[in-house]
């Protein structure tokens, strides 16, 4: 069965349920202060194909997957394998919220905030 797209238009979040609500609370902030609506969903799986699908089933095109290990922000029309961004769970809590932001700055096509 193909993915259909998203009716809300929305940057799609896709997260395991072992995260910590502090995560959760960074990466949406960093959302919100662009402007652009989220929808959060809990889901199984590596952030690779989380976010792959997230964006693919967005109509916004970005999707954003993590887990335990990592946070990834993915654009449906870049290559599976290529993510856009990519940064280890227990990153600083600016580069956590950077990262929500970039989402909303790709739906924006405003340049990114830095990961470094």
């Amino acid at each position: 069965m193909v993915p259909t797209k998203t009716v809300k238009p929305s940057i799609k979040i896709f997260a395991n349920s072992e995260i910590r609500e502090n995560i959760y609370n960074e990466l949406l902030l960093g959302v919100e202060e662009e402007g652009i609506p989220y929808d959060l969903e809990i889901k199984r799986g590596n952030a690779l194909d989380m976010a792959f699908e997230a964006a693919d089933i967005s109509i916004l095109d970005v999707g954003i997957g993590i887990t335990n290990d990592e946070i990834i922000l993915h654009f449906s029309k870049l290559n599976k394998e290529k993510p856009l961004f990519k940064i280890p769970l227990d990153s600083s809590v600016e580069k956590i919220r950077n990262i929500g932001s970039n989402g909303a700055r790709l739906v924006k096509k405003m340049p990114f905030k830095g990961l470094l």
